[in-house]
C-alpha cells in the first residue's frame, strides 16, 4: 500500500511539472495576456448570473425600503362633494387635509 502511494505522489508530481513546463514553452510572449485578479473579479461581479440576481436582489430591498420611506411623507389633499338641483343648493363640503 505504501508503494502505491509513493508511486501515485511521484506520478502526480512529474504530471504537474510536465503540464506547467508545457504551459510556459508552448506559448510566446506575445501571445500570453496577463489578466489581475481584480479584473477577474469585476467581470465575474458583472456577468455572472447569481452574483447579478444577488445584485437584483439587494436593489429590491432598497426600493421597499424607499416605498416604505415615502408612506411618511406629507400630502396636501382636497376633497369637494356639492349637489345642486333646480338652481337650489343642498350642500357644499370642502375638505384640506395635510
Amino acid at each position: 500500500m505504501r508503494c502505491l502511494s509513493k508511486f501515485l505522489s511521484i506520478l502526480l508530481v512529474f504530471t504537474c511539472t510536465c503540464s506547467l513546463y508545457a504551459q510556459t514553452n508552448s506559448k510566446t510572449t506575445a501571445d500570453v495576456v496577463e489578466v489581475r485578479l481584480t479584473e477577474i473579479l469585476d467581470r465575474v461581479i458583472q456577468y455572472h448570473p447569481l452574483v447579478r440576481a444577488a445584485n437584483l436582489e439587494t436593489e429590491k430591498g432598497k426600493a421597499g425600503v424607499l416605498s416604505a420611506r415615502g408612506a411618511f411623507d406629507p400630502s396636501l389633499q382636497f376633497q369637494q362633494n356639492q349637489k345642486t338641483s333646480d338652481n337650489a343648493s343642498y350642500y357644499q363640503f370642502q375638505n384640506f387635509s395635510l
